[in-house]
């Protein structure tokens, strides 16, 4: 539990080490402890993750716009995942 300031005033935040873990797995979680904190079943939560290698794909973006082939990504082990939001490949 790390505590923090917010306008004058002290919050409980929960922290959780999650060392590496791979995208889709983590942005699943992410959904579960949002569904969590939005019904009050949780507090505040901080995620500390880091990714294999990923490329995310937005709503308006094509997988054209990563040079690599899918062949070129799997032998360099990147992954990609098309995600819910707008903006360029990441």
């Amino acid at each position: 539990v790390v505590y923090f300031m917010v306008t004058k005033q002290m919050r409980r935040i929960v922290l959780r080490r999650l060392g590496t873990l791979e995208y889709g797995r983590c942005l699943k979680l992410q959904f579960e402890l949002l569904e969590k904190r939005l019904a009050d079943e949780i507090e505040d939560t901080l995620l500390l993750v880091e990714h294999p290698s990923v490329y995310t794909i937005g709503k308006r973006q094509k997988e054209a716009d990563i040079l690599w082939t899918p062949e070129e990504l799997r032998k360099r082990g990147v992954a990609v995942h098309k995600i819910d939001r707008g903006g360029q490949v990441t």
